[in-house]
């Protein structure tokens, strides 16, 4: 059985953490830093902008725990104070904004 502690220290040691499995990652709501967009993630690794249909942009975890989406820099994971992630790199920010299922592709 798992106690109350035991679930309090977990969701203490899990808000430190600065990177994001792939399933996270899509099956979280996001904001980018740009023309306030809602791009979402999808499992096959397409990253869908509101702004920018038709471009697909490409997405994949590096090792080092860092987003690459396509030829930009790298995106680096950190927490906020209320738990949320920030993705950034030198040039834009994404916000989580909340959580919804993870989608395998974007409808045809």
């Amino acid at each position: 059985m798992t106690t109350w502690k035991q679930i309090y220290f977990e969701a203490e040691r899990d808000a430190k953490r600065t990177k994001m499995s792939a399933d996270e990652l899509c099956s979280t709501t996001w904001s980018f830093s740009i023309n306030q967009q809602n791009p979402t993630f999808y499992l096959n690794g397409l990253l869908v902008m509101e702004m920018w249909p038709p471009y697909s942009l490409f997405w994949e975890l590096n090792e080092d725990g860092t987003l690459q989406v396509n030829h930009f820099p790298a995106h680096g994971f950190s927490r906020r104070a209320d738990w949320g992630w920030t993705m950034r790199n030198c040039f834009v920010c994404f916000q989580s904004t909340g959580s919804r299922p993870a989608l395998h592709a974007p409808p045809p």
